[in-house]
């Protein structure tokens, strides 16, 4: 029974030999070391040939290589014929196996460009891998230096236009860069600076891009940048305006003259009405006025056509909205009563009476009717929205300025100059927003006028931030150690130190938590590093992400070459948490549907990357947090969708991933 086994196994051994050429290789020593080695014994298998192939291309014997890189790929195993990252060698061992990547490389050390390129697009055919992408641009940069090309990339942006305008803080900027000569970096410029494509990730003769920027408010110009394998760049311009704000109202008292200049007893109230966006609509007193866009519209004497209590409500071309209700009595200002208030929705702040309440003077009220049950704690949101209303008595207005920058007024102080009577006993609405950072932030409103006095007051809003983005509710990951593959037998099993630079990498990004223990974490890490000593020395780490055990696809892999042996660690570091943070990427949405326990949000199931979880909540109380797991959509070009039992979640909730 025992023979019989054995000469079974001899048997297997023998047929998995068939086709793979001869076992014998030719020698090659240089400086005075033996190349063509493998480690273990050479038993005539796909990975015995691919191992020695490597030896051989270590010690420059080319030609050798070559050989047994072809005699690897023509065994008559099948998953011998293709690369891959893990290939199964025997038993239920594993290893990094591509003959045609290395041979593509060998080619190319060897001035072969053609052959190189054949099988290094081969390679890219089987498994997508940098390094087959490296050693590929530099063939194509070969053939570009050799033909003297001239070539500059076209970008071309969707929905191209001078300026892109949007009432959101998030705006997408999509396009995309064509080159016959291939594009190998993209980088925006400007207000963003944000990298689309490195150069490591491999040339294309197109890159499509679909940036998702988030701008504050006001006007912002973006440059993008692209260079080819020549070194050629272009760019592109493209302004973006991020305006939140409704129209600027003006209002002034003045007295009516009849058409032979005799003063009338009755004063008029003047509203003008600015907005660069132009004045689109207006009602007044629910009754909706005719008028034709533009950036100025005035109406006078509303008093006598409305009578003294007047609703005004004034819309941009974006849907802006300003809303202002006027009593004709109440424009007077007191001289008893305090010269300085500040309002926070219904949240009076202590008054400031100035050292010379004879003095003509400014007073400021901060107003949001809105907001009413709100208190100065603003939570949630990057930006803080509020109504303005100056009062200005018997002055002209000089200058506005919050946190000591003057306020986008121009377009009326411009137009009025120094001197102009009608600001003169006015009063000023319009709207503002900050953006916050999280915590206390300070917001400082000055006013002066041409009798040089100048008010001032500072307010406080605070900001938290969502307790999805909250420490506890961040993900957690578990890096496992990474083995190591190499000809070198002094080298270690495992290798610690990228697990480690790469925790502590991906922490300081505050996207996940790096736990000590695998059952703990949501996502795991594993994977391996494979060293090579050709052409230059260099590593190849390849990891893969799981999700409670799930296999994530693709892998991910990252190939550094440096001298030093810890430089080319950290350059794979760096890649590598660019990578994975990419299949990361902060989502939010809304609840658009709810089927029973299946519920629809607006995000793109394919923009989720390695994401499986999602946060559900109700902004008006965010004390209460649902995570729902994602539904496997893999190859659907559809919104993500999630499974809960909770019957609170109602549609217009929000999402986020987690």
């Amino acid at each position: 029974m025992m023979k019989t086994f054995k000469f079974i196994l001899l048997l297997i051994g023998m047929l998995s030999c068939l086709n793979c050429g001869h076992l014998k290789g030719p020698e090659c020593i240089k400086n005075n070391k033996k190349y063509g080695t493998i480690r273990g014994v050479f038993r005539g298998n796909c990975w015995n040939y691919y191992e020695r192939g490597l030896s051989y291309a270590e010690g420059n014997c080319f030609d050798a290589a070559i050989d047994d890189f072809q005699n690897a790929i023509q065994c008559v195993r099948n998953d011998c014929k293709i690369d891959q990252f893990m290939a199964p060698t025997y038993g239920l061992h594993f290893s990094p196996y591509f003959p045609h990547r290395e041979m593509g490389v060998v080619f190319y050390k060897k001035g072969e460009f053609e052959n190189a390129k054949k099988k290094l697009e081969r390679s890219l055919s089987d498994v997508d891998s940098e390094r087959a992408r490296y050693y590929l641009d530099l063939v194509r940069k070969k053939r570009i230096e050799k033909e003297e090309i001239e070539s500059c990339p076209k970008i071309t942006i969707h929905n191209d236009c001078p300026e892109l305008v949007s009432t959101s803080n998030s705006i997408t900027l999509s396009g995309c860069i064509i080159d016959e000569f291939f594009v190998s970096d993209v980088i925006l410029t400007g207000a963003v600076k944000k990298i689309i494509r490195y150069s490591w990730e491999g040339a294309e003769k197109k890159v499509v891009f679909n940036e998702e920027l988030d701008l504050p408010q006001g006007r912002h110009k973006i440059i993008i940048k692209a260079k080819n394998l020549a070194n050629k760049i272009s760019e592109k311009e493209q302004k973006i305006i991020i305006d939140k704000l409704g129209p600027i109202l003006l209002i002034n008292m003045t007295e009516n003259a009849d058409e032979l200049g005799k003063i009338e007893n009755q004063e008029s109230i003047c509203v003008s009405i600015y907005d660069d966006s132009m004045v689109h609509s207006l009602t007044i007193n629910n009754q909706k006025v005719d008028i034709t866009p533009q950036k100025k519209i005035t109406f006078c004497k509303l008093n006598q056509l409305y009578g003294n209590q007047i609703k005004l409500t004034a819309k941009d071309s974006l849907g802006n909205i300003s809303h202002m209700t006027l009593d004709k009595n109440a424009l007077k200002l007191d001289d008893n009563k305090p010269n300085f208030l500040a309002f926070i929705w219904n949240l009076t702040l202590p008054p400031i009476i100035p050292k010379n309440p004879k003095k003509k003077h400014p007073s400021i009220n901060i107003i949001d009717p809105e907001r009413e049950k709100e208190s100065l704690y603003h939570e949630y949101e990057d930006d803080f929205l509020f109504k303005i209303r100056i009062d200005n008595e018997n002055s002209l207005l000089r200058s506005v300025t919050i946190n000591d920058v003057d306020l986008p007024l121009n377009m009326i102080f411009n137009e009025a100059g120094p001197t102009e009577p009608h600001l003169k006993g006015s009063v000023l609405i319009f709207d503002h927003v900050v953006r916050l950072n999280r915590g206390k932030n300070e917001i400082e409103i000055k006013v002066s006028n041409t009798e040089n006095y100048e008010i001032c007051k500072t307010i406080i809003v605070m900001k938290k931030t969502y307790p999805a983005f909250d420490k506890k509710n961040t993900l957690r990951m578990y890096i496992h150690d990474l083995d190591i593959y190499s000809n070198d037998k002094e080298d270690s099993i495992k290798n610690e130190y990228i697990p480690r630079a790469l925790g502590d990498s991906l922490e300081e990004k505050n996207r996940f938590v790096i736990v000590d223990n695998d059952n703990l974490a949501e996502y795991t890490i594993e994977g391996y590093i494979k060293k090579l000593n050709y052409p230059t020395k260099s590593i190849e780490t390849v990891c893969t992400v799981k999700f409670n055990g799930e296999r994530l696809k693709p892998k991910i892999d990252v190939h550094g070459c440096a001298k030093e042996q810890f430089k080319r660690f950290d350059l794979c570091v760096e890649k590598l948490t660019t990578k994975i943070l990419r299949k990361f990427i902060r989502r939010k949405g809304i609840i658009k549907n709810i089927k029973g326990n299946k519920i629809v949000t607006n995000i793109q199931y394919k923009q989720l990357g390695f994401q499986k979880i999602l946060t559900v909540f109700d902004k008006n109380n965010l004390d209460n947090l649902w995570n729902a797991k994602i539904e496997d959509q893999s190859g659907k070009n559809t919104q993500a969708t999630l499974f809960t039992s909770t019957n609170h979640i109602n549609r217009g909730f929000q999402v986020i991933t987690k």
